[in-house]
Formats: C-alpha cells, structure tokens, sequence
C-alpha cells in the first residue's frame, strides 16, 4: 500500500527527468549534425567542380588511341582516362601498346572493366526516365581504399576520366577548416573525416577524444562519397543536456529511499522463494530416488513370479475359473497383478509430483485391446473377487491396432478399482469391446448406484471424490455405462486406430524356455552381454535369456561392461542406465565406436521421453522401462535377434541384391554396398532404410513409417535421429551428398527415391 505509490512517484519524476535530458541531448544532436551538414555542402561544391573539369577532358577526348594520348599530353594538370566500349571491350588503352602508366591503370581498374560495370552503369543512367543523364560518377576499391572515376558516354564508347585518390584527398582538404582551429571560443571539440573503413581522413578541432568515445553526431556524406562520414566529437561535460543538480538530488534521494524498502522486501521474498525452491527440488530428488528404488525391487517380484510360473508351467493368461484347483497359480497371479499394479502407481506419483497433471502423452505401439483388457482384468481379478464383484468380459477386438497400451489399461485399472472401491453392491462388472473399421472402442459398466449426470466430467480427474467424508467406503457412487476412452483428448487417442504398418509385436500365450537364440545356419548361441548393477534383475534376466537358447555374459557395472564387451565380443547388448563406475549412455557410446552395427537395448528405471530419446539417437535399438515382465523382455529380445539374422552373411547363391539408381548394388546380408570398384560399409538400419526406399520408390515414405519399420519404435516428434541418421547415411551412398540424387528430401513429410 505504501511502496507502490512512492514507486510510481518515483518513476514518474525519473522518467520527466530522463525524457527532458533526451529531448536536450536529441536538440544538441541536430545542433552538431547541422554544423556537419554545413561542411558536407563544402565539399559537395569541391565535388562539383571537379565533376565540371573532368566532363571537359572526357568530352573533348578523341577516337583514336594516338589522339587521345596526344589530347591528354596537352592538358596542364593530366588525367588518367578508361576508355571501354558499350559491348565491354576495352578501347583504351590499348592492351598490347599501352605505355606503364596505362598498364598500371589497367590494373587499378581491372575489376570495373572485367564486371562490365561501365557500360552497365550508363544503360541504367539512361533509362531513368525523365532524370535519365549521360555522365555520373563510379566508385570502386582499390589498396584499400575508395577511387573514382568520371564517367560520360555517347551511345556508343564510355570513358571515364580517373580522379585519383590522393589527388582527391589533397585538393578536397583545401575546403576543409585548419586542423589546429575550428573550436568557437566557448567549447572544445573534434570533427573528423573517415573513410568506409572507419579510418579517419582528415581532423580538426583541439580536443582529443579517448578511444573508445563514441560520436556524438554522425553525418554521412553525400555522393559520390557517401561510403565516408563526419563525426563529431565533444567532451560531455561541455554538452547542454543536464537539467540541474537540484531535482535530480531531491529524486535520488526518494529513489534511495524507495530502494532500501524494495530491497528489504525483495531480500525476504527471495528468501522465501528459495526455501520454496530447496524444498520443492528436494522433493523431486526424493521422488526420483525412491522411484528407482522401487522400480528395482518390483522388477524383480515381477521376473521371478514369471519365472516360476514357466518353470512350473503355468499360463499367465489363462482366466481365474481356470485356477480354482490350484492355490500355487492363483497365488502366482495375484503376486504378479499386484506388482503390475504397484508399477502404476508408481507411475501415477512420479507424474503428479513432476508437474505433468492433465497432459497424458499417448505413446502407440502395435499390440491387441482385447489382450490389454485380459492383463487388467487379471490384475484386478482377486481384488474384486473378494469384493464379491464378478466380471463378465465380451471381448470383440482381436486385430492389430496402433495403441498405448499402458493408457487404456491405466484407465481399466481406474475404473475397475472404483468399481471394487464404490460400486460392489450391484455384484458385476462387464466390459465389452468392439472393432468397427478405423475404430476400437471399449465399455466398461457396473450395476451400481451411478454417478450424477453433472458430476460424470470430473470422473477421471486426478484424486477427484464426489464425497469428501472420512467414512466413505464400498457403498459410494459406481460408474455408470462410458467409453473407456473418455475424459478429454488424450484418453480418447490412447483407444487408438488401426494400425497403418510398422512390425508386429505378438505376445506369447505363456513363457516357456526354447531355443530361438540359436544361429540356425552354424549352431552356434548368440552371446548377449548384460550390464546390470542389481544383482537379482542380472541373474533372472541370465535365466531368461538362457532358457531362450542365448549365450550370456555378465557385468556389474559399466567399467566391467566395456571390458568384458572387448574380452567376448557378444552379438547384442542389455544396458542398464544408472550404473556404478560408467552410466549407461557413455557404454553405449563406446560400443557405438567400436561396434556401430551391434544392437544395444537399454532396460532401466529411468522412464522419461528425454531419456528415451537420447537412448535412441545414441544408436540404441530399443528402451524396456522397469518394472518388467518376463513375455516384454524376451519380445523385444527376439526382434533384436530377427535383425541380428539379418546381418550375418550368406552364401553368394543364397544372397538377396537391391539395384538402386546410379548403380549402386546392396548386398543386405552382407551389410555392403559396391558402387563400380568401390565398396560401401552399411549398418543393419542404414540396410533397412534403403530397402524400404526401393520398396516404396517413387512414393514419399513419411517419417513415421521410417522410425516404425526400421527403429522398431514410435516415431517422436521432436526427435533428429532420423534427419541426422539420413543425413550420414548420404555420405556413405551419394556421389554428391549436398546434391543427393537417390535418397531426395519432401520437405515437411519424410523422403523418396526415384527409379
């Protein structure tokens, strides 16, 4: 109440006080520019009459070379004279009888008669309408420095009459004041001549300003020298522009007086803020950390619950009337549902604590509703069981849609513990989906009491209760008849559409050990290298990836992953992120250094966009986010090997060529190409991305249908892996890469290949 009518107070006499200092200071500008100006007219006459004198000498001068040097021979002062043809031909002087003089005039001049610059100089001149001329001046550079010349044409030759450069400056210092006077009597200053460089010409005045002043007036000149300036110099203490020492003194004081309260005030805000801050951020670190820590040990709740229902046999996706002779599998189920679940909250909190309430990012993958519905049902299938809640399924969306998995069945989960929460008095829960052409749509319903009608917008608000009381339990509110997908746009794209290509990813009914690891052309394992600091998460994963017919190799930390990496030589990588000694990325790194063609999956609690993609654009070929299952895990792996396959060589009767344009043959299995006699080294990818291209040639192929057929992933929006792998791969494949002729850019869409 206090500060803020002192502020504007003070504000307001500040700003009169500095509009008056601006209003003197623009007066005494225009005050100097004037006297500039003044020397300016000066030399505009002497410019003036020298222009005269050298018309006479262009006007006069004959046809032939002879007469023109005898007509120059005669003139009391000389002249340098250019004689150039309209064409551009040079006619004087002559190039193989000209004397030294002219030689070096030649040379002086020879950018402005090898441009054309003369003849182009008068058509313009002549075309001018009602201002058209026959003469004009010409300036070009020379040591350094700007030259001129006189030009005047007849239609038919132009010649241009030299007025040289130290010839100008001592003439034109005949108009100028002496250097030692000029000051008025009453002041000191300096004016000074500078050329386009900024190199003073000429100066007078007796003040001597430091360096680093700046003019207080600038004034350009006018042409022909309007590449130069006058500049005018003069100690500020001389300058008109204060209003006084009193009132200036009686705001400084009120302006000290109002700052000492503002500081005070900004002091104990800014105190509070940080507390603010240090809190909120060590909030954040807490979240993280605790995040971690406990994404570790569901992952490992997870993979071995998985573990032993392989090694015992059981389906994991089998239906609870399944399992009603046996304890040991329903048990299985509901440690695994349970950790699934814990995950998701898990998920839940991180993203409420960073901020990212009400903006959901959809991320679709490939992959089944009805099989998303099933996982969540048996999530939460001995949650409602006790709740004496029954859940009859009619699932009729088998295809292969684009969807974000863990969206819809995040929405499931909502709905389905409301359901065990508020509504299991009606006794039943029915879900029900449906596919009909682009579209999959899910219902959920209940037999509960409902949800009033001007309620149902905030039911899938974050932490939302329609009754706030302590004593709300099982008998509150169910959920009427809604889409799954409902509740704003994101929910509604995370139901997805049909898939529009990309590869598949097919979910094994149960886990099972087989032997998909091994290279079925020489009987040897493929050996994969696992860097993981936990030791549980290490070993389950060895006992996978062994069951799955891999060779594998361990290390604890990222240190040992290089080393060991260097001793074995594996085929593949799993890389854990925040690992001791060496994190995850600067692994990756190096394996990209020595082995770019070495797939890398990366399998870490750190589930962010950023750090996905900056796993990607370091060449990973995949990212699994703990916790995760036994069936994700050995999925992602098996695409990894598809690829592997890809790479190993083959026969020469056996091996699959692509001609592209400009001839260049690839050989895919061999990861090479062979343009004429010289061959190309290419990656897996750099080998997916041309096949592609000569599959779809002649069709523009978006980025989306590149990152999902040769990344295996989603395409993200903001992500430069593909420009930036396109554009390295154009240095290996192009003849020209700055003109590419096989792998052309669409501007806004993705590329094309023609041919």
């Amino acid at each position: 109440m206090v500060a803020v009518p002192i502020v504007a107070l003070a504000w307001l006499g500040l700003r009169l006080v500095d509009e008056g200092e601006q209003l003197a200071v623009h007066q005494v500008r225009q005050l100097l520019e004037d006297r500039l100006r003044e020397v300016d007219g000066s030399i505009v006459r002497f410019m003036e009459a020298r222009e005269r004198e050298l018309l006479r000498v262009a006007e006069g001068l004959p046809q032939s070379p002879r007469g023109i040097r005898g007509f120059l021979d005669g003139l009391p002062r000389g002249a340098d004279v250019l004689v150039v043809h309209v064409d551009g031909r040079v006619l004087f002087p002559p190039a193989g009888d000209a004397s030294r003089a002219e030689r070096e005039l030649l040379e002086r001049t020879r950018s402005v008669w090898e441009s054309g610059a003369l003849p182009t100089e008068a058509k313009r001149a002549r075309s001018e309408g009602r201002r058209a001329r026959d003469h004009g001046w010409y300036g070009y550079y020379h040591g350094g420095g700007l030259s001129l010349l006189l030009w005047r044409s007849d239609g038919q030759r132009v010649v241009a009459v030299a007025l040289p450069r130290i010839r100008l400056l001592s003439e034109l210092v005949a108009y100028l004041p002496a250097t030692t006077t000029g000051d008025d009597g009453q002041s000191r200053f300096r004016s000074t001549l500078v050329d386009a460089s900024g190199a003073p010409v000429y100066q007078w005045g007796s003040y001597e300003p430091p360096a680093a002043e700046p003019p207080r007036a600038v004034v350009s000149l006018s042409a022909p020298l309007g590449a130069w300036s006058l500049r005018h110099y003069s100690p500020a203490s001389e300058l008109p522009t204060s209003l006084g020492g009193g009132l200036g003194f009686n705001l400084l004081a009120g302006l000290l007086a109002v700052a000492l309260a503002l500081v005070g005030l900004a002091v104990f805000l800014y105190r509070v803020r940080t507390r603010e801050m240090r809190l909120a951020a060590q909030r954040v670190s807490f979240v993280n950390q605790v995040s971690h820590e406990l994404k570790t040990p569901l992952t490992n709740i997870r993979l071995y619950a998985e573990l032993l229902a392989g090694q015992l046999g059981y389906d994991d996706q089998g239906d609870d009337d399944d399992l009603d002779g046996d304890p040991v599998a329903r048990h299985l189920r509901v440690i695994t549902g349970e950790s699934q679940r814990l995950s998701r909250l898990i998920t839940n909190v991180l993203t409420f604590a960073r901020g990212q309430q009400g903006r959901l990012e959809v991320k679709p993958r490939v992959g089944v509703v009805d099989a998303v519905v099933r996982d969540t049902r048996a999530t939460f299938a001995p949650s409602l069981e006790q709740a004496g809640v029954r859940v009859v399924t009619e699932l009729s969306a088998p295809a292969e849609v684009a969807v974000d998995g863990d969206a819809v069945g995040q929405i499931l989960a909502n709905l389905l513990s409301n359901i065990a929460k508020y509504a299991a008095s009606g006794g039943e829960a029915r879900i029900v989906t449906a596919q009909d052409g682009a579209r999959t749509t899910v219902w959920i319903s209940d037999k509960g009491p409902g949800i009033p009608a001007a309620q149902r917008d905030k039911v899938f608000e974050p932490f939302h209760r329609l009754d706030g009381t302590l004593t709300q339990g099982a008998s509150g509110t169910g959920l009427p008849r809604h889409r799954a997908a409902a509740g704003g746009p994101a929910r509604r794209r995370a139901a997805a559409g049909r898939r529009r290509g990309g590869c598949h990813l097919r979910a094994d009914a149960a886990y099972s050990p087989s032997r998909r690891g091994r290279d079925v052309q020489g009987g040897h394992a493929m050996k994969v290298l696992i860097a993981e600091d936990d030791g549980h998460i290490r070993r389950g994963l060895k006992e996978v990836l062994e069951a799955e017919g891999y060779e594998v190799v361990e290390a604890a930390d990222g240190r040992e992953a290089i080393e060991r990496f260097e001793a074995e030589a594996p085929d593949f990588a799993l890389l854990d992120i925040m690992m001791p000694e060496v994190n995850g990325y600067d692994v990756c790194r190096e394996y990209q250094r020595q082995r770019p063609q070495m797939p890398v999956i990366f399998v870490s609690a750190k589930s962010e966009e950023i750090d996905k993609v900056l796993g990607l654009e370091l060449g990973a070929d995949d990212f699994i986010s703990k916790p995760f299952g036994v069936r994700e895990v050995v999925a992602r792996i098996r695409a990894v090997t598809r690829r592997a396959y890809a790479a190993q060589p083959q026969p020469a009767d056996a091996e699959d060529t692509l001609e592209l344009p400009g001839g260049l043959t690839i050989y895919p299995r061999q990861l090479r190409g062979r343009r004429g006699d010289e061959t190309i080294d290419l990656s897996l990818r750099d080998v997916s991305i041309l096949t592609l291209l000569h599959k779809e040639r002649g069709k523009v192929v978006d980025r989306e249908m590149l990152f999902n057929q040769c990344w295996g992933m989603r395409y993200l929006p903001n992500s430069r892996t593909i420009d930036q792998h396109i554009s390295k791969l154009r240095k290996r494949v192009e003849v020209d890469p700055k003109s590419p002729a096989l792998i052309k850019t669409v501007h806004g869409v993705g590329y094309r290949m023609d041919g």
